[in-house]
């Protein structure tokens, strides 16, 4: 599916933040606003930064991170050619520990502070740094 796709569907489910006409075939509604619009409007772009952030705060290694998201890596051409690996397990890992993290938050039948949803994140709460992850077993 197209991203642009996703982008416009997204903002028409938004219509209170989009000074536009209405257009035929288009939905024009607020059924996607958050938080009543308290935040302002959202793009799909915010998930992906949302999915790095919650990655990184359960410990995720940004070099992960950068894999999962597709991101083209830095560094010479001579390592990009020799250095092949393709983080499958890594990338496997990761998405694994976000889907745990999403369950859990999705789970919650009570709202939390900003303080209390660090419990989410128990590494990051307890000592303010990211750990490495650890390879799940198969």
């Amino acid at each position: 599916m197209d991203v642009k796709v996703v982008s416009k569907q997204v903002g028409d489910r938004q219509a209170r933040f989009k000074n536009r006409k209405v257009l035929s075939r288009r939905r024009h509604d607020d059924t996607l606003v958050l938080a009543d619009g308290q935040n302002g409007d959202w793009t799909p772009h915010d998930l992906r930064r949302t999915t790095a952030t919650m990655m990184q705060a359960s410990g995720v290694g940004l070099d992960v991170i950068d894999r999962c998201q597709n991101h083209v890596l830095a560094g010479s051409q001579v390592r990009r050619h020799y250095l092949h690996h393709d983080y499958a397990e890594e990338k496997k890992s990761a998405w694994n520990l976000l889907g745990d993290r999403l369950g859990t938050v999705l789970s919650s039948t009570c709202e939390h502070s900003p303080a209390e949803s660090m419990m989410f994140f128990p590494a990051y709460a307890a000592t303010g740094s990211l750990p490495l992850l650890a390879p799940t077993p198969n």
